[in-house]
């Protein structure tokens, strides 16, 4: 499940009102444009519309991809993997019930956006280490 929050934002170039689409979750594989966006960083870039200054929003986010069974939860400033725990109260808030005893799901928590874009286009991972 792809969960998308509106969040009311300022540019801090030329402080116009303006919205972000926060991922709090991105499922690419119901929507495989979002693989793109995690790679190229667009999806955690807001472009203001007054002046079109574009600022990288760093906020977490996560990742799933279903046909992969990969999760990566991007919680940036993370430091071990009991923060993994995001994942699975997001997965939760959303219906999905996943815990730790289900087999072939590798997860993997990053903590910069360069890590999620890199972890993101990785076909195979060790399961439940930190980076």
């Amino acid at each position: 499940m792809t969960k998308i929050e509106p969040v009311e934002v300022e540019c801090p170039n030329c402080r116009a009102a303006g919205v972000y689409d926060r991922y709090s979750s991105a499922n690419v594989t119901l929507d495989p444009t979002l693989k793109d966006r995690v790679t190229d960083g667009s999806l955690f870039v807001y472009e203001c519309p007054n002046c079109g200054d574009q600022i990288y929003v760093e906020t977490s986010c996560l990742y799933h991809d279903t046909q992969k069974q990969l999760l990566v939860q991007f919680s940036p400033g993370a430091k071990n993997a009991e923060e993994l725990k995001g994942i699975f109260d997001t997965l939760n808030n959303g219906g999905v019930n996943l815990t730790l005893n289900d087999v072939g799901y590798k997860m993997r928590l990053v903590p910069n956006l360069s890590d999620l874009r890199r972890r993101s286009s990785l076909l195979t991972m060790n399961s439940m280490t930190a980076s």
